[in-house]
């Protein structure tokens, strides 16, 4: 519905996974060579995956571009101009795209308009550790957006000249994490907090018709950022280092459900992905599982048919098809379509093996019909035909990020007619067609 796409827009980026997670990744290659890669060679239409080819891994080669003719199954095609770029005054750690605009967050959260790059205005935001600050949304409700604080206060933004017109204070003694997401009578925000003895995360919640804050509650640790779902009442976190999903009402925090990854864990520190349309939630672990805003499991989906050889690293969905990237090991990555009813596998696109190493490390967004994805390792965006997997186009950066950028994520976000990438201190703008 309309209030879900602009809680939630299409651009919704997924959140990248952290360094611990790929360096294990690399062990378990080691470990997995010699078993099947299933879902590499996955056919489309009505069956889901089976066994598959062992691949090779020949190493990264980020000075050349991906195949630039397009060939069915493989992620490659024309090369595409910026349209513009635009440099800022420091990294980006977060990035949203509304209504021809698009929002960039580091230290300062800055407007700029989506056609020209043009910056409209610019806002403090908060400098929270770089391990941190990527886990955070810039949700825009309307005619505001939501953003967080050094002091830990949620503030709300005009869209339109980035002036303040309210605020909320956290709980006492809890420190800033990030927005999660909003909706006309709902902000929820993420944050770390200490009784003096042990560190906890935590969730809470403020009313922007009341101008302040109404519940909070102590979460266990999870990882990436919580989703939330407006549809459902739902906050959503995954939690890998007891394979769960954990689902809180929104009206009062409460915890409402929880479901496990029943595939067997590879590693607990691997990456987790969660995202959701309507009142269905979409959780990308060991392997890609639908719940209903109940907590039933609807479908699952495995990497392999015993669940090995790689795991689920992203989602994205619409309301028919639910996107994930998938991490094969010693075999080609793959992006995999899903039809979102029953789980039924669309189409794939697979990444030149050659292409990339240790494993693809992407964020997904979807607009006008395109998704995105962009993978740092290559320092690449692609854009494919959402319907049928087909490259559109691509864009290549072969030159490494300077050092003062630090370990540098790429992120993406999109609308109806453009495309929007971040890596560094520098935004870009790319027409969808």
């Amino acid at each position: 519905n309309q209030r879900q796409q602009r809680q939630h827009p299409r651009a919704n980026p997924t959140p990248h996974p952290t360094r611990r997670k790929l360096l294990i990744f690399g062990a378990l290659g080691a470990a997995g060579l010699g078993v099947a890669a299933g879902i590499a060679n996955m056919p489309g239409g009505d069956t889901k995956p089976t066994g598959g080819e062992i691949g090779t891994d020949t190493g990264a080669d980020t000075d050349t571009v991906l195949p630039t003719v397009q060939t069915p199954g493989l992620i490659g095609g024309p090369l595409k101009p910026q349209q513009w770029s635009q440099t800022l005054p420091d990294s980006v750690q977060v990035l949203t795209a509304t209504d021809g605009t698009v929002l960039a967050g580091g230290s300062l959260l800055t407007a700029i308009d989506g056609a020209t790059g043009t910056p409209h205005w610019s806002a403090p935001r908060s400098e929270l550790d770089r391990s941190d600050i990527w886990q955070s949304g810039l949700p825009v409700v309307g005619d505001t957006v939501y953003n967080q604080t050094i002091k830990s206060e949620l503030v709300a933004l005009s869209a339109k000249n980035g002036t303040q017109s309210w605020s909320a204070p956290s709980p006492p003694t809890w420190y800033p994490g990030g927005v999660v997401g909003a909706s006309p009578d709902l902000v929820v925000l993420w944050s770390a907090s200490t009784d003096g003895v042990t560190n906890h995360r935590g969730l809470w919640a403020a009313d922007p018709r009341h101008e302040g804050p109404t519940w909070s509650t102590t979460v266990p640790t999870f990882d990436g950022l919580p989703y939330y779902n407006q549809d459902a009442g739902l906050v959503v976190i995954s939690c890998p280092q007891t394979s769960q999903l954990l689902a809180y009402r929104t009206d009062d925090g409460k915890a409402a459900w929880t479901a496990a990854d029943t595939a067997g864990r590879q590693d607990a520190a691997f990456a987790t992905s969660v995202t959701g349309y309507g009142k269905n939630t979409y959780w990308a672990t060991n392997r890609l599982y639908a719940f209903d805003e109940n907590g039933k499991p609807l479908w699952p989906i495995g990497v392999t048919d015993s669940g090995e050889n790689g795991m689920f690293h992203a989602v994205a969905a619409d309301a028919d098809t639910v996107y994930a990237a998938v991490n094969v090991v010693f075999g080609s990555d793959v992006i995999v379509a899903y039809k979102a009813s029953d789980g039924a596998p669309v189409w794939r696109a697979a990444w030149p093996e050659q292409f990339h190493t240790p494993s693809l490390e992407c964020e997904m967004a979807l607009g006008g019909g395109n998704l995105y994805v962009v993978d740092r390792f290559s320092r690449t965006l692609v854009a494919l035909d959402a319907a049928t997997g087909r490259t559109l186009w691509q864009y290549h950066d072969p030159k490494p990020a300077a050092k003062s950028d630090g370990d540098v994520y790429w992120h993406v976000a999109a609308d109806d007619t453009h495309a929007y990438i971040a890596y560094g201190s520098t935004v870009r703008a790319f027409t969808a067609k």
